[in-house]
């Protein structure tokens, strides 16, 4: 007869296999490339791109994003560097390239605003040789925007044109911060985080109070201004996530792969009685009373202090006990209902 196995377990439970899924690097690997495409631009919040056409009497520089995503504050510059006089200079922006664009402030502001040769043109005082004119353009892409946007930007002198350039915008999901900006300060949450929980001590970490409890999920809406800011997007949301369980991941690899640091990033275990005597130092360290020790002690099922041979507040807040009769470990999860 074979060996019988508890209830719930085969053989599968008890097969060693060359990576379980918690051990995995695939996990560690997607969360990495996840992140790897938010830093890399592919989605948008890099520093604008520049572009220039020039033209025998002046030459006109762009600057403003190709890559953005719905709901995205955007800043966009025209610079015309005058190389002869221009009597009326008349930027023209085609009405293709500001499809779906809510603009919202020009600086400075047009002696003269039409919708005609060029699409909407924008007149300002003349340029001397030599001079500068340049003009900020503060928008938003609308939520609308499916496909992008394409068009082009030309100088005119009156309604002669002087030179022009391309411009254009390609859309990438939803999203109002910049991606890159979400991935820094969700990394700088995590460290804090981290620091915070070591901070407070097991205690904390292996049972909530009401109060603490409550404070912990008004920290985590403080948390989420912080880490998405005014971004309310699934994309912005799934990578805070992911940047959470890589760093996450990240830590139990390092534990996992370097025995040394397991002490230093998780704790280590502290003996809070010995041989039936409370050590009333390592209680105090975790302010832990002797009361809620009693109390732990009922809740596994163990009378006396006489009784317990080891008890010890493991690096995840939890009290296992020893008992002095048989050896027998009980860990007890504290917080949990009798």
């Amino acid at each position: 007869m074979g060996e019988r196995y508890p209830d719930g377990i085969e053989e599968q439970h008890v097969g060693i296999h060359r990576w379980h899924r918690s051990a995995s690097p695939l996990s560690f690997l997607v969360l990495a490339a996840v992140i790897l495409i938010a830093v890399s631009g592919a989605l948008g919040g890099f520093p604008n791109p520049s572009r220039s056409a020039d033209a025998p009497k002046a030459r006109l520089t762009l600057e403003a994003p190709e890559i953005a995503r719905s709901g995205m504050v955007f800043e966009m510059r025209l610079r015309v560097d005058a190389a002869d006089a221009i009597a009326r200079p008349v930027v023209a922006v085609s009405p293709g390239y500001w499809h779906e664009l809510t603009i919202n402030t020009m600086i400075p502001a047009a002696s003269a605003e039409a919708y005609g040769n060029g699409g909407y043109r924008f007149e300002y005082a003349p340029l001397a040789a030599g001079s500068t004119l340049l003009v900020k353009v503060d928008g938003q892409i609308n939520p609308a925007l499916v496909g992008g946007t394409a068009g082009r930007i030309t100088l005119f002198d009156g309604e002669t044109p002087l030179v022009s350039l391309p411009a254009r915008i390609a859309p990438r999901p939803h999203g109002g911060a910049p991606l890159m900006d979400i991935v820094l300060r969700a990394s700088a949450v995590f460290v804090i985080l981290y620091l915070l929980l070591r901070l407070l001590g097991k205690r904390e970490l292996g049972q909530l109070t009401p109060f603490e409890l409550l404070v912990m999920i008004v920290m985590g809406d403080l948390i989420q201004q912080g880490v998405t800011h005014n971004d309310f997007s699934l994309t912005g949301a799934l990578l805070a996530v992911a940047t959470f369980g890589f760093l996450a991941l990240l830590l139990s690899w390092i534990t996992y792969l370097f025995p040394a640091m397991e002490r230093l990033l998780d704790g280590k275990p502290r003996v809070v009685v010995r041989g039936g005597t409370i050590i009333a130092d390592n209680l105090r360290r975790d302010r832990v009373t002797r009361a809620e020790l009693e109390s732990e002690m009922r809740l596994a099922g163990i009378a006396s202090l006489r009784d317990v041979a080891w008890a010890i507040i493991e690096p995840q807040g939890k009290i296992s006990f020893i008992k002095a009769e048989g050896g027998a470990a009980e860990q007890q999860d504290r917080g949990d209902p009798v």
